[in-house]
């Protein structure tokens, strides 16, 4: 999954999703970054990092097992650490449930990708 950043790649000069930006700010896409000369292990984290579907402070809802709804929380933190179930491709994020589907709903909890689906914030009724 891209980001939703959008920006002019400098390799083919098109406005495309952002997949790598270098140390001097310059943004690729991900065609153009694959053929870059640089050191492929930090091309990988770099393009890993910008594909994180999810940041610090999103809004999401939460299934335990992909399935039974425990409720709305907020992304606090992102892992890419085992001991808390992530890896650099399949990054954890920590999510404080604001919401609670029912009572015995977690208050915070580790969760996958898969497990998360983003919240629209819902427009105000001033």
């Amino acid at each position: 999954m891209m980001t939703d950043t959008t920006g002019l790649c400098e390799g083919c000069r098109e406005l495309k999703p952002v997949a790598y930006t270098d140390s001097v700010g310059r943004e690729y896409c991900a065609a153009c970054a694959i053929v870059l000369p640089i050191p492929s292990p930090n091309r990988l984290l770099d393009f890993l990092m910008h594909t994180i579907p999810f940041k610090v402070g999103d809004r999401v809802e939460a299934r335990t097992a992909g399935a039974l709804f425990d409720g709305v929380g907020v992304v606090e933190e992102i892992s890419m650490d085992l001991k808390n179930w992530g890896t650099p491709v399949y990054p954890s994020f920590r999510v404080r449930i604001e919401e609670p589907a029912y009572p015995e709903a977690p208050k915070e909890r580790w969760y996958c990708e898969a497990q998360l689906r983003r919240v629209e914030d819902k427009p105000r009724a001033d």
